[in-house]
């Protein structure tokens, strides 16, 4: 559980988070092009692609590890 977010049964959670100026003001930028409705959209789809981001690097990491095992170069 991460600290300051009371999440137990709820589908969304309150938590605060310090940005320097220049990320809030990205953050707010993004919700004023009309694409999002609110700064939590914005940070919930940042994580999402982060989320995605990792994985494929996860990906790509043990696909490197199985062709280094296999002698092959990249």
């Amino acid at each position: 559980m991460v600290a300051g977010c009371d999440r137990l049964e709820r589908e969304s959670a309150v938590v605060n988070v310090d940005l320097t100026p220049e990320i809030e003001a990205l953050v707010l930028s993004k919700v004023g092009t009309g694409r999002y409705h609110s700064a939590s959209e914005v940070v919930a789809e940042a994580l999402q692609l982060l989320e995605e981001r990792d994985a494929m690097l996860a990906r790509r990491k043990g696909e490197l590890g199985q062709k280094i095992a296999a002698g092959e170069s990249w």
